[in-house]
């Protein structure tokens, strides 16, 4: 038997695990940032760190460097996994594995989408 080899690359591999660690680390850091200096819809405790809006610039800054390498490929080389016309028909179908690829498709084309469109607010933002 031959042994399989996985559907994506290291290099691949490697830069959707920066992006999704960058992404957690914008999100952690960015509800820090709002927690300091916004509190509109309320806070919780979290320790004062001055420096907490500089290290969320650095970390988006990485990701937004980073994300045009992950987003060309995803639209070119991994245009398969993202959503297709025929996935919309396969959606209702969850008892079904095509239902569930659909799904996932739906995930990651949703997923990208939402990043890109955090990156793009992000660097419309005024730093004050």
């Amino acid at each position: 038997m031959t042994p399989s080899a996985p559907y994506q690359s290291v290099l691949l591999r490697l830069i959707h695990g920066v992006i999704a660690v960058l992404t957690l680390l914008a999100i952690g850091t960015g509800f820090w940032v709002y927690n300091t200096y916004d509190q509109r819809w309320g806070s919780i405790p979290l320790p004062e760190v001055i420096e907490i809006q500089g290290i969320h610039g650095t970390i988006a800054l990485t990701l937004f460097l980073l994300f045009p390498v992950f987003a060309f490929y995803s639209f070119h080389l991994g245009d398969r996994r993202l959503m297709q016309d025929k996935s919309w028909g396969d959606l209702p179908k969850l008892d079904q594995p095509q239902g569930w690829v659909a799904l996932h498709r739906l995930a990651n084309t949703f997923m990208l989408l939402a990043l890109t469109l955090a990156m793009v607010s992000g660097r419309l933002m005024k730093e004050e």
